[in-house]
């Protein structure tokens, strides 16, 4: 009986998406292995709960089984996530500022471990001469995959000047505990300046990338993508980014980073943000501290510094950097909070461009 009951604890674990657990790890064997794979592959809900009801009677103090009961349940909650930024104008231009709010509502999975969603973007750009508005509504579907991944789909229809219908699709895969692969695409890319989108311009993108982790402590991540926009301009960027664990304790985490970034674009001497080719390099370090933990509440800090050099096609290289200062809460297992604020300096076609930024996020996991 104890046997049949560490089985089916090891089986439920699997069909939650959990990793396994020291139950697991105690029969793996050639008898479990099998049974496991075929029967769970899937990932069935309704199975998992069939399993679990007779363990409810009989095991309800044991620890795995309440993770397990948690995890299960984390995953039968609806999703709000709310993230609204304020910055300096990423399209260059001139002393305009920008505001960027992005919600999304992911529903409990539906079928297996799919789950629908709602998406909206909004963005405004404001400066000495004009100010105007872009907005997109999506609706799409997330698929993950039980310990490999997850796969995302998004039909989206924007509303400017131009409105356009366009899809969009990502993947993210975990190979193994130490490489994980991701890809994107999309129709019409958000990374189109917003000055761009204003004369009528849209893009087509895409990206893929890869992390590798060669202990918990050093990680080194990589990124290519291609933006082929309607007035024939091909931008192209790639970037190298490492990260490399200094300290680790209980309530503090200094970490140090370093990358190298390049972009490149067809055109020259547009409306746009637009050099012929630019290089970026930046070391930074990160310092995370937690100030309060109780069960599931908490409240934890990050400061962030970055300090390099940017040179751009046809202008002298120049220094950028940033200070920022971040902080969550976590009310409780289901609602989270965050803000963050900084000082960001930047340098568009050899002027530099410097001033604060802010950003705030919410996050809320409903029945």
């Amino acid at each position: 009986m104890k046997n049949k009951s560490q089985l089916m604890l090891t089986t439920l674990f699997i069909a939650f998406g959990g990793e396994a657990s020291a139950i697991a790890e105690s029969i793996r064997d050639e008898r479990v292995l099998p049974a496991t794979a075929a029967d769970f592959s899937l990932g069935d809900y309704q199975s998992a709960e069939e399993r679990l009801s007779p363990l409810l009677k009989t095991m309800l103090d044991d620890s795995d089984l309440k993770n397990m009961l948690r995890a299960g349940e984390g995953r039968d909650y609806n999703e709000l996530s709310v993230l609204g930024s304020g910055s300096r104008s990423r399209e260059n231009l001139g002393n305009g500022h920008g505001a960027i709010v992005e919600t999304k509502l992911l529903s409990k999975p539906i079928v297996y471990r799919t789950s629908p969603f709602v998406h909206e973007y909004f963005e405004r750009g404001i400066t000495n001469d004009i100010s105007f508005d872009y907005r997109r509504l999506g609706l799409g579907a997330e698929h993950t995959i039980a310990g490999v991944g997850t796969v995302q789909a998004e039909i989206q229809q924007e509303f400017f000047h131009h409105p356009k219908t366009s899809f969009a699709a990502s993947t993210q895969l975990s190979m193994n505990d130490d490489w994980a692969l991701r890809a994107n695409a999309d129709s019409n890319a958000l990374a189109v300046p917003l000055v761009a989108r204003y004369s009528g311009i849209s893009g087509w993108s895409t990206g893929i990338g890869a992390s590798w982790r060669a202990s918990e402590l050093l990680a080194i991540h990589a990124d290519y993508s291609q933006l082929m926009m309607s007035d024939n301009n091909t931008r192209r960027e790639i970037a190298v980014r490492g990260t490399a664990t200094l300290i680790q304790g209980p309530i503090y985490k200094g970490t140090s980073g370093i990358e190298f970034a390049a972009a490149s674009n067809s055109l020259e001497n547009t409306a746009y943000f637009n050099p012929k080719n630019k290089h970026t390099a930046q070391m930074s370090y990160t310092s995370d501290w937690l100030t309060y933990r109780r069960y599931s509440r908490s409240f934890a800090n990050r400061l962030i510094l970055a300090f390099g050099r940017h040179a751009e096609h046809g202008f002298a290289s120049g220094n950028i950097g940033s200070v920022g200062y971040e902080a969550r809460a976590d009310l409780n297992g289901a609602m989270a909070v965050g803000f963050g604020v900084g000082f960001v300096r930047r340098i568009y076609s050899g002027a530099v461009s410097s001033g604060p930024e802010a950003h705030v996020g919410f996050n809320w996991k409903f029945l």
